[in-house]
């Protein structure tokens, strides 16, 4: 088998140096010109270039598509005119975000039951007397998005569930607005979540979460291609509250006896570990029996999944959370990019009773 990396070439990143190929050359280059339509094209080129200029620079060959290898930015040969899907995924998902913000304001204001107000929850412990003693139940861990989940539980519920949202400490919403695609990202294109994230909360405080008691689901999920629901009867538009909390980011790593991932300081660990708690806390402080959790940093933020899954059983076991708070328990960890997120939680997590 070919090497992958044969034909790479090194490349600048230098903003002068990032030039599109001369037309000539990339065609000179596709699989998908005959040598007639090259050289037809050479023909035209050339009596487009008889004409003087001022530009006399040597054509740079056009950068190609970016890669890394041995810790090197390379290139690998392109296609012409290659088209980014993941430029026009972001376009569409920037054209969703302006959408739904511009449409909320007229949307709630059809209903008096749902505000635009959060609040920031801190670390308060919970007073064992005001625990409800439900029956013990079993956690669940699915494949699933965030809201999905939220409302295959919502029929019947007498109070809207809550989900956690793994927020950006810095800024609200993430980068929903520009077409970004994490789990924050996710709930904002088809809620009112964004209209919650009011400036004051951030950035969020390393012991807090931020509380928004009723989010108002407006979109089908991204895979149904982000639809807008039925707004004739607003009434009918489901609600949910979140809870907003940011992970520790890009912690440092090192690697246990079996080579497994796990945090080089003991301080992140603690810190995740209060985070879990007060997502907790203020789920049920705020009388909510039936919540959507998650990965807890897994993705763009470096936690190592495992231990971040062990931390969660710890914590949901610890004596503070035992009595009976919940009715329903679930990991919604969707794993479409195949990232194992999903396996490893499902693992460490599926069945413990809580």
């Amino acid at each position: 088998m070919a090497d992958p990396m044969e034909d790479v070439q090194q490349v600048s990143l230098h903003p002068e140096r990032r030039r599109k190929v001369a037309e000539t050359n990339a065609i000179d280059s596709s699989p998908y010109f005959t040598p007639s339509q090259v050289n037809a094209t050479r023909k035209a080129n050339e009596s487009q270039t008889d004409q003087p200029t001022k530009n006399t620079a040597k054509s740079r060959p056009r950068q190609g598509l970016l890669a890394f290898s041995d810790g090197q930015l390379t290139t690998k040969k392109p296609l012409i005119n290659p088209i980014s899907r993941d430029d026009e995924r972001r376009k569409t998902l920037a054209e969703v975000a302006e959408e739904t913000w511009r449409l909320l304001p007229g949307l709630l204001a059809t209903r008096s039951d749902i505000t635009t107000e959060s609040y920031l929850c801190r670390k308060e412990t919970l007073d064992p007397a005001r625990c409800p003693q439900l029956k013990p139940t079993k956690v669940r861990v699915i494949d699933s998005d965030t809201i999905d989940a939220a409302l295959a539980l919502q029929a019947g519920a007498a109070k809207p569930i809550a989900v956690l949202n793994m927020a950006n400490a810095n800024h609200a919403g993430g980068g929903w607005q520009h077409g970004a695609m994490a789990q924050e990202e996710a709930i904002c294109y088809r809620s009112s979540l964004a209209r919650t994230l009011h400036r004051k909360h951030y950035p969020i405080p390393d012991d807090a979460a931020i509380y928004s008691p009723t989010v108002m689901i407006i979109r089908d999920s991204m895979k149904n291609g982000h639809d807008l629901l039925d707004f004739r009867d607003p009434s009918r538009l489901d609600v949910i509250s979140v809870i907003s909390c940011a992970a520790v980011c890009q912690p440092f790593l090192k690697r246990d006896a079996n080579d497994k991932p796990i945090y080089r300081d003991q301080k992140d660990v603690k810190l995740m570990k209060e985070k879990m708690r007060v997502i907790l806390r203020t789920a049920i402080r705020n009388k909510h029996r039936q919540i959507v959790l998650g990965a807890l940093g897994c993705g763009a933020f470096g936690n190592p999944r495992q231990v971040v899954a062990i931390m969660w059983k710890e914590v949901l076991q610890e004596q503070e959370f035992q009595g009976g708070y919940w009715k329903d328990l679930i990991f919604a960890v969707l794993d479409a990019k195949g990232e194992s997120n999903f396996k490893v939680f499902h693992a460490e997590l599926d069945g413990v009773s809580v």
